[in-house]
């Protein structure tokens, strides 16, 4: 490692190396990264069977929570070397996601990483620099496709339904994704894992007070709220009503 520029929330690297190197993040990257490979080659394969060949020159980009292993390789000087720009989230302006892939290297985007690279310090020079390139890569980026994104949240939604009392990290490994990724996920989605969960027991709280006579306390416990009270709360919070009043309405609409 030859170089490195930190400027919380951002960690810029010049990476360097005389011997091949490989990597594990099958538990899955806790930033987003760009990058630049300046010298030798590299494969980066994720859990899903995803592979990125790159090559010396080769701009790239691995989004946040993704779960992969990579295979670094000196050129024929022996040597291997990239730029690492990691930062933790895009500006709030940016609603999307991408997926890990390469990005070509126009002149501007060229330019926009020469100054970072070759800047003496982080400075809030540099950091505009980085949302320069950020603004010009993102434009020619592909997005992740939303049908799997919202898969993903499908897949979360019946292991959460089966699991009423996960854990994150559990929930993170059944969708093959890091915890940080999982919350990114569901970000982008309007709501937190926890979100997701107090809804499907509302859900499922709704048809038992339609198809059974437990009471509110049984149907509480059932579905396994400490307390009643908060029960209550967070039914009322997703419905806008009582319990009873959701059952009363439901035993008016048999009677008509």
């Amino acid at each position: 490692m030859k170089q490195i520029l930190s400027y919380n929330p951002f960690t810029f690297r010049l990476l360097s190396f005389v011997t091949s190197k490989a990597t594990d993040n099958s538990r899955g990257t806790d930033c987003h990264f760009f990058g630049k490979l300046r010298k030798g080659s590299g494969t980066l394969t994720t859990l899903s069977g995803e592979v990125l060949h790159l090559s010396a020159g080769d701009i790239f980009y691995i989004p946040i929570g993704l779960r992969y292993c990579s295979d670094w390789r000196t050129d024929h000087d022996g040597f291997l070397e990239w730029e690492s720009y990691a930062f933790f989230s895009f500006p709030p302006s940016v609603d999307k996601q991408y997926s890990l892939q390469k990005i070509l290297p126009t002149k501007e985007i060229t330019e926009y990483l020469n100054t970072i690279a070759y800047g003496d310090s982080t400075s809030a020079k540099s950091i505009g620099f980085f949302y320069l390139f950020m603004s010009e890569a993102l434009s020619l980026m592909t997005e992740k496709n939303p049908d799997l994104a919202k898969a993903t949240v499908e897949k979360a939604k019946k292991y959460i339904s089966r699991h009423p009392d996960f854990k994150v990290s559990e929930l993170a490994r059944h969708c093959n994704m890091s915890e940080s990724g999982l919350f990114s996920l569901f970000k982008n989605q309007g709501l937190t894992p926890i979100e997701l969960k107090h809804r499907i027991l509302v859900e499922k709280a709704v048809t038992l007070l339609c198809s059974t006579d437990l009471s509110v306390e049984q149907i509480s416990d059932r579905l396994g709220f400490s307390d009643p009270g908060y029960f209550r709360k967070i039914f009322r919070r997703y419905t806008d009503k009582t319990p009873m009043e959701v059952r009363r309405e439901h035993q008016s609409s048999i009677a008509l």
